[in-house]
This record gives C-alpha cells, sequence and structure tokens, in this order.
C-alpha cells in the first residue's frame, strides 16, 4: 500500500516494477486501479540477460524504492554503484535490514527510514526536492556550486588516458552571497 500512497501523493511520478509472470502484472494492474491509479503510471520491465544492459536501465530511475521485507540485495548494490539513491525501510530480520547496512555504510543514513510513514513522507520529500538526492561534496569552498544528476557515462575509447564523456542533467545551482 505504501506505494500506492507514494503515487497518489506525487506528481509526474510513475512505478517501474520487475515482471514476474503474467498473474502478478494482472494483480499489480488491478490493485493499483482499485485505488486510483491511471494504468499508464505502472510499468513493468523484463528480465534481461545482459549485465549492462539491467545496468544501464538504472539511469531511467530518480529512486530506487526499496521492497519490505524482503530487501533489494545485489539490486540495491548496483543502483547505489550507479548514483542511483536507494529509500529502505530498516526491518528487524536481516533480509529486511540489507540496504540499510548498505546505505549506513556509505554514510547515507538519510535514506533509512524507521516506519512506514517515515519511508512515506521521505519519498514524497525526495520527488518534491529532487535536489536533495544530490550531494556536491567537496565543492562547498567554490562560489558557485551546480548540482546534478548523472545522465550517462561514455567511454570514449579503451586505451590508458583516454576518458569518459560525462552527461548530466542540472537540478539546481548555488550562489555564494555577496558574488
Amino acid at each position: 500500500n505504501w506505494f500506492i500512497f507514494i503515487l497518489l501523493n506525487t506528481k509526474n511520478t510513475i512505478i517501474w516494477i520487475r515482471n514476474t509472470s503474467n498473474t502478478s502484472k494482472t494483480n499489480l494492474y488491478k490493485a493499483f486501479q482499485d485505488n486510483g491509479i491511471d494504468r499508464n503510471r505502472i510499468f513493468f520491465a523484463d528480465r534481461v540477460d545482459d549485465y549492462k544492459e539491467h545496468l544501464s536501465r538504472h539511469y531511467n530511475a530518480d529512486i530506487f524504492l526499496d521492497t519490505f521485507k524482503f530487501n533489494g540485495h545485489s539490486t540495491s548494490i548496483d543502483s547505489l554503484w550507479l548514483g542511483l539513491p536507494v529509500v529502505t525501510l530498516l526491518g528487524k530480520s536481516l533480509l529486511s535490514r540489507v540496504s540499510a547496512s548498505f546505505l549506513s555504510t556509505l554514510q547515507l543514513d538519510e535514506l533509512i527510514a524507521h516506519t512506514v510513514d517515515q519511508y512515506e513522507k521521505l519519498v514524497i520529500d525526495l520527488v518534491e526536492n529532487p535536489s536533495k538526492l544530490i550531494k556536491p561534496y567537496g565543492v562547498f569552498e567554490s562560489p558557485v556550486i551546480f548540482e546534478c544528476k548523472l545522465m550517462k557515462v561514455i567511454e570514449l575509447g579503451g586505451l590508458p588516458g583516454s576518458g569518459n564523456l560525462i552527461l548530466g542533467e542540472i537540478l539546481a545551482f548555488h550562489i555564494k552571497k555577496g558574488l
């Protein structure tokens, strides 16, 4: 029900769910529609065998909403590795504490909720204030700070020193007073 609450209380949002079977897809569509969620806000993704293709799909998301009582494990790590924030609800069992452990290790404790209400409010706040998703570490001495969302990394060649082209979207910018 928390995904329904979040969708009902946010605009321009969708939920993207792994497609496991036609039966679960039908049941989920019905559950969302019975609660007033337009079918066009629900997307199902089929499993892909290619790991790079799997990872590339993460760039189409803004927030990874962790599941409860069985947290994301490798999917949470993949998301965090790619810079996709993970919001989780801390549980009591090992299986419901995995993502919180990852976030705590990365000093991202603000993305760990302790109640369903806190989880819902945290996600809605991040949707309404996307600049909170980005922390521009190490640049606070700069007179102008850009907060960006990573969109894509393009390898410019496989040779040492050839580098990467990093494409991003500017979410916000901050100018020091007196500049």
